[in-house]
């Protein structure tokens, strides 16, 4: 978290949601994943073949990260 350099693009971010998503912790995950997006976090956008996104499984059920998931468009 306490990265600052330039060029993260919000990836130490995302990197620190997978860790709440896989310790259950849904609304961190959640804040966590929105603050990397908005970081530049491309990864939100590549959820197909990305083997991260099994650190989510324990907050799949919680409804602001299916919120967060659902396709818009």
């Amino acid at each position: 978290g306490a990265q600052d350099r330039p060029y993260l693009l919000g990836v130490h971010t995302f990197y620190r949601a997978l860790i709440a998503g896989a310790l259950g912790g849904g609304r961190n995950a959640v804040v966590l994943l929105r603050q990397s997006e908005a970081e530049g976090s491309a990864s939100l956008g590549n959820q197909d073949g990305n083997q991260f996104w099994i650190a989510f499984d324990s907050v799949r059920d919680y409804p602001p990260f299916q919120e967060l998931m659902r396709p818009k468009g």
